[in-house]
């Protein structure tokens, strides 16, 4: 990173290693643009340097728990930034059922979890998993054979076993007629660990017309 005949243009370096002694403590002396040299001292790997066109600082390397994302202010000086969490995906969660619901009124039924194919849509029991860690759900995407039959025919995360609906759910039924697919991303649900999920739909009618439905959403 040192020498005659190397300069430096504007960005950002990174520091990932340690010097030839082993301790990732030291001093470099980087070029700059004027033939002269900038001292920056590195105390961690991951340290990042930043030449703005004049001068060397450095950005000590991101140690947070969380997400971060590295930006800049408006006089260019970089810092770590947490990320929101629309920022970050989370992990998905999903769950299937094949075929026609079953036919009783305002009757909840389950998709099979990480199922994809053999799960019936007529299973009044449901068979919840446990979440493997403390997240905040939400995000439940939709997609069905067949829409509802009215603005009741939900489907929702639930909780715990016997199950609890959350406050998570879309309905397959949008603008006064059956819809093949829904979201909520307005609302949210915190797990613990060891918290059971599981996805169900409930019926708007007696003779509900949703059939295969496909659901997923993210914890985070």
């Amino acid at each position: 990173m040192s020498g005659s005949g190397c300069t430096y243009g504007m960005g950002y370096y990174l520091v990932t290693g340690t010097n030839g002694s082993g301790s990732s403590t030291y001093t470099q002396q980087l070029p700059n643009n004027s033939g002269t040299f900038e001292v920056a001292s590195f105390a961690n790997a991951g340290d990042m340097g930043y030449y703005n066109g004049s001068t060397f600082s450095v950005l000590t390397g991101n140690t947070a728990s969380g997400k971060q994302a590295l930006t800049e202010s408006s006089s260019g000086t970089p810092s770590w930034t947490g990320l929101s969490a629309a920022a970050t995906a989370g992990t998905v969660f999903w769950a299937f059922c094949n075929g026609i619901v079953g036919s009783a009124n305002s009757m909840s039924y389950f998709l099979g979890g990480f199922q994809t194919s053999s799960n019936a849509c007529t299973q009044t029991s449901d068979v919840p998993a446990p979440m493997p860690y403390t997240c905040t759900a939400g995000n439940l995407y939709v997609n069905a054979g067949t829409g509802g039959a009215s603005s009741n025919s939900y489907v929702t995360i639930f909780t715990g076993s016997p199950p609890v609906a959350a406050t998570v759910k879309c309905a397959l039924w949008q603008s006064g007629m059956s819809a093949t697919t829904c979201n909520d991303t307005t609302h949210s649900h915190t797990f613990m660990a060891g918290d059971l999920w599981s996805i169900g739909l409930q019926t708007g009618s007696a003779g509900d017309s949703m059939n295969t439905i496909r659901a997923s959403f993210t914890c985070q």
